[in-house]
């Protein structure tokens, strides 16, 4: 090979190295470019999008998430100031913007997270509330049909105040809370229509029904053979007849026990009792102090024996006692079921009955007809 030709390529390979080193330097200086670029846009993106998780539901329901979302953020703020202390040729902020790409990528997660979970629950707590809504309002529906006294109101007041609350929470957003006082309020409601269900379950037995039918039929047959005046109490209908000669001379309208529907078992129950009674004993002036009253031959043998069965089977305490002391008297009209077992009427028509009766009279009381039950009306 030639001294030129030698030169030539040797020229050559200076030139393509020098292009090479040119080529690399832009690069490198690039590189430095891009990685001295202050990162303001990433660093307020991140920002606004930590503030939105931190105001939205994000916070509520992914906290951790939103609260290192945050932590990030200003990890990546301290580097960033660090950054921004060195000279140009220094300044290296890759680092500084993958920490605001974190705590943008954390927060718009959560963020994204928390506004689905509120819907949802939302959802939930709607259909909750609904459905605790309905089941309450039918409980009390329910309950004013069957004239059940007093003893389930205070159930059924929990079940009415726990949905309040479930929508008040809906109102405020805090859809667990409502969902939680929803499913209180349906769980409230369940047990007073179990309880109301178990009191009318007796009111559909046929056995019961036919026992009722037979004491009213055993009534009137005495009525109309001997003449004689017998009065028959029929609980769900809140009446008392006077029967005469087998017909039926005035009914008049009455107030049970504050458990008005049940058979009464023992002192204390407020139960009314059922079953074929005599009135023992008329009473007036300093004897009462429901103006009239008639006693009634309450516990008679079929009570006893119905008491001592309960006992035996366990449906009511050792120590329970049967009571007594049983009357039909005035001082009624008060509009709903008070006493403690006693049938109540207004004084008017408690004078009238008291006149019409003797020490003797049969009194007759029965659940119901099977006929004409208010509750199924």
């Amino acid at each position: 090979m030639s001294i030129q030709s030698m030169k030539t390529l040797v020229k050559t390979a200076l030139l393509l190295l020098a292009l090479f080193l040119c080529a690399r330097g832009v690069l490198l200086f690039q590189d430095l470019r891009l990685s001295s670029r202050d990162p303001w846009r990433e660093q307020r993106l991140a920002e606004r999008m930590v503030k939105r998780a931190r105001e939205s539901a994000g916070a509520r329901y992914q906290p951790r998430e939103v609260e290192e979302a945050y932590h990030l953020f200003w990890r990546a703020r301290k580097v960033h100031a660090i950054q921004d202390t060195k000279p140009f040729i220094l300044k290296d902020f890759d680092h500084t913007r993958f920490l605001y790409a974190e705590a943008y990528r954390k927060s718009r997660d959560a963020w994204r997270t928390g506004a689905e979970t509120e819907q949802r629950l939302l959802a939930e707590a709607q259909t909750a509330l609904e459905g605790a809504e309905g089941l309450t309002r039918f409980a009390r529906e329910t309950y004013k049909k069957a004239q059940m006294g007093t003893l389930l109101v205070t159930t059924i007041a929990q079940a009415e105040l726990a949905c309040s609350e479930a929508r008040g929470y809906l109102k405020m957003g805090e859809y667990k809370k409502a969902v939680e006082k929803a499913k209180l309020s349906a769980k409230k409601a369940e047990a007073a229509l179990d309880s109301i269900g178990g009191v009318l379950e007796r009111f559909y037995e046929p056995g019961r029904l036919r026992t009722w039918r037979g004491l009213l039929a055993g009534a009137v047959d005495y009525s109309r053979t001997t003449g004689r005046v017998v009065l028959v109490t029929v609980k769900d209908q809140r009446i008392l007849r006077v029967y005469r000669f087998g017909k039926i001379v005035k009914t008049y309208d009455i107030e049970l026990g504050k458990n008005p529907l049940e058979q009464k078992l023992r002192s204390g129950d407020r139960a009314t009792p059922e079953g074929r009674y005599i009135i023992t004993s008329k009473k007036s002036g300093y004897r009462t102090k429901y103006y009239l009253a008639l006693l009634i031959n309450y516990p008679n043998d079929e009570d006893r024996a119905r008491f001592a069965e309960a006992k035996r089977q366990g449906r009511i305490s050792p120590r329970s006692v049967i009571g007594g002391l049983i009357e039909i008297h005035g001082e009624g009209g008060k509009g709903g079921d008070w006493t403690e077992g006693c049938v109540a009427l207004t004084n008017q028509d408690m004078k009238e009955v008291f006149n019409q009766v003797e020490v003797g009279t049969p009194v007759v009381i029965i659940g119901s007809e099977g006929y004409t039950q208010t509750y199924s009306e």
